[in-house]
């Protein structure tokens, strides 16, 4: 770069010329209607919420959806109106913000950037957020879709007692794109697997209630933690990261006999931001082991700073490349791991080898009773005819070494007289290897 003169440059500072067209971008930028309402059972989560409710249900003609929960509140310490002036006129700073990154591990709280109720964008046309602390009034705020302003009045508390604490969020009008991702049974399934480690990690029901369903059709579902299936990796609990927290490891190995294929995921605080460690460096460069599918869990690194709007990703910045240079640590015991299976596997395959064969000689004096067959004998003595030298291999259990017998049952009498024509009569084996 040339360099600048004294006194030919200036200072400018940064300013969106519409600052509604930025809102707008950060709206539009979370596209999956799943993750938005994810982001709303999030905020209930954040908010310490014992009971979770969310329910599927039609509001003058249209789909709607909406999360209650029985939280602390938004902003509990100011009066409900101001609570949400203040949530409509901070779009993009966020109360989180501030927590280290061990604090938001410990709370288990990803969001910080005060612009996740936005993604209602991609689910429908209203928003509403409904709020009550101990008997106070019930206040509404009120957003549409590609509106700029907002609405706030209080409402009716209707039937509720006058002791209760609750924050309702409800989207009206939910778009014919969005509501095939979001009907009960699939959201139930997407939620447990998003927020899998905040579920587990708190005393929280989550609930989804299907008011729109019929018949045998379930009703209501609760939201589990996704269960992996494989075996737990014991010694893989920890990674330390220099310089920053240390990330927390849960790692199962799947049995190579199955068909499915293992995902190790990535999280920050409890909830996903890469789906697929393999895809670490990027799609076109899988990363090995996890590219394999021998492993499924998550990683969990709290000093990540997590992409806004779809929650997808991380910025690369200094704690991103410490995780980087850390992890290989982790995929070499996995190395080790699949090396250690790989040969378990080969010396039991060996032994159901060793055991079928022996299953297959000892049926077969019954199978083909007019075959004279041969007497074999352990050792290294020869077996003449006629002689009972040695011990006869038959006469050994499944249980016993490679050494052990290959019929289990006493060959034909001696006394048999063979085919006076047989060019090579049956007789005692000298040895068997």
């Amino acid at each position: 770069m040339t360099p600048r003169k004294p006194g030919t440059a200036s200072r400018v500072r940064l300013k969106p010329a519409d600052s509604f067209a930025l809102i707008r971008l950060i709206a539009r930028s979370q596209s999956d209607p799943r993750k938005a309402v994810a982001e709303l059972v999030q905020n209930s989560l954040d908010a310490g919420a014992a009971h979770v409710r969310v329910a599927w249900f039609s509001h003058r003609g249209h789909r709607a959806i909406s999360v209650w929960d029985d939280g602390a509140g938004v902003f509990a310490t100011m009066e409900r109106a101001d609570a949400l002036r203040r949530i409509a006129t901070t779009v993009g700073a966020s109360h989180k913000a501030h927590f280290t990154p061990e604090e938001r591990h410990r709370q288990m709280t990803l969001g910080k950037y005060g612009i996740g109720l936005l993604g209602f964008w991609s689910v429908g046309r209203f928003l509403e957020i409904r709020t009550r602390i101990a008997g106070s009034d019930v206040w509404v705020l009120r957003l549409e879709r590609d509106q700029e302003e907002a609405e706030i009045s209080r409402a009716r508390a209707g039937r509720l007692a006058l002791d209760e604490t609750f924050t309702e969020v409800v989207i009206t009008e939910v778009s014919d794109a969005a509501a095939p991702q979001i009907k009960p049974r699939r959201l139930a399934a997407y939620l447990a697997g998003e927020l899998r480690g905040q579920l587990l990690a708190r005393d929280v029901r989550l609930e989804i209630h299907d008011k729109v369903a019929r018949g045998l059709s379930p009703k209501r579902l609760v939201v589990k933690p996704e269960r992996f299936r494989g075996a737990p990796v014991a010694d893989l609990t920890e990674l330390a990261v220099p310089g920053c927290a240390t990330a927390r490891i849960e790692l199962y190995l799947v049995p190579e006999s199955e068909e499915r294929r293992g995902l190790v995921a990535l999280a920050c605080g409890g909830s996903t931001v890469l789906d697929d460690l393999a895809s670490l460096d990027g799609a076109e460069v899988p990363r090995e082991p996890w590219s394999k599918g021998r492993f499924e869990g998550v990683i969990d690194f709290p000093d990540l700073s997590v992409a806004p709007a779809a929650r997808r990703g991380f910025v690369p910045d200094e704690a991103s490349r410490a995780f980087r240079e850390a992890l290989p640590a982790v995929e070499s015991r996995c190395r080790e791991i699949l090396a250690e299976d790989a040969a378990r596997r080969a010396k039991e395959a060996e032994a159901d080898d060793v055991r079928d064969i022996r299953r297959m000689f000892r049926r077969l004096p019954r199978a083909l009773p007019h075959y004279a067959l041969f007497d074999v004998r352990d050792g290294q003595r020869a077996a003449t005819p006629g002689t009972s030298s040695g011990q006869s291999l038959g006469s050994q259990d499944d249980s016993q070494d490679e050494g052990a017998g290959i019929l289990s049952e006493a060959p034909p009498e001696a006394s048999e007289p063979s085919e006076p024509d047989l060019l090579y009569p049956p007789g005692p084996l000298a040895s068997v290897e």
